[in-house]
């Protein structure tokens, strides 16, 4: 029954969720199994178990199995207020975590929480500039950088630096939809409808297209638009705008 423990409880783990607290009673079961090394009569038994002992305990560098510990021991440092205790822990367990990105996703997360918005937005910029982040880590990461940048009046022009080094192709239609809008609230419309093209709705794609004098192609987008007061409105103003353009015989943009 002893010998059975081990893999039937690993197993039955295994199938539900593997996390650090249904791991931690295997502890128990491998601690008094290792205590049997007290009983073996052999040298070679004995310094092959010390041997082995020791290469375990060698800092290979690898990740420790902590690493979503360590990142919501940075987020809690960050929600009491020490962020400065929280950068210095980062700045520690990066090199042996196994997802630096998520690391700094979450704590972007908690400084954006605690409204630390510039220092969120730098980590989310170090979330885009990680090689092998996650492609729904580098997205959001994308849209909240560029929200926080467009909703504080003195980072425009970051802003428009993350819009114009971004490929829209690379977002899904949800992403893409929210950092257009926000292009749209700092006034780049040209970025705003490379992004809206993707996955904006009718109305807001339609207003960048009037935005820009481009009616005969918003007048093809709001009328596929709901028939909503919104959409009939810009539509109508899309209709104006071209029949003035038509009446003083001038091309559109």
């Amino acid at each position: 029954m002893w010998f059975a423990f081990v893999p039937v409880y690993a197993i039955s783990v295994a199938i539900f969720f593997v996390a650090s607290r249904y791991r931690l009673p295997l502890l128990i079961a491998f601690a008094v199994c290792a205590a049997g090394v007290v009983h073996v009569r052999r040298a070679s038994q004995v310094i092959a178990t010390l041997i082995a002992g020791a290469i375990a305990l060698l800092p290979f560098g690898l990740d420790s199995g902590r690493s979503q510990e360590q990142a919501s021991m940075v987020v809690w440092l960050i929600e009491h207020h020490r962020g400065d205790d929280a950068m210095r822990l980062m700045k520690q367990v990066e090199p042996q975590n196994n997802d630096v990105a998520r690391l700094h996703h979450r704590a972007a997360m908690a400084y954006a929480q605690q409204q630390d918005l510039l220092h969120a937005a730098a980590l989310y910029e170090q979330v885009l500039r990680d090689p092998v982040a996650q492609p729904v880590l580098r997205q959001d990461a994308l849209a909240e950088a560029v929200r926080i940048y467009a909703h504080t009046g003195r980072n425009r022009d970051d802003a428009i630096r993350l819009l114009k080094a971004a490929d829209p192709q690379s977002l899904t239609p949800m992403f893409a939809a929210k950092v257009g809008h926000d292009a749209m609230q700092i006034g780049d419309v040209d970025d705003a409808l490379r992004f809206l093209a993707i996955g904006g709705e009718p109305y807001d794609l339609g207003t960048a297209l009037i935005m820009r004098g481009r009616f005969d192609e918003a007048i093809d987008v709001l009328r596929r638009a709901p028939a909503d007061r919104d959409s009939q409105l810009m539509l109508g103003i899309a209709y104006s705008r071209r029949a003035q353009l038509t009446h003083a015989g001038l091309p559109q943009k």
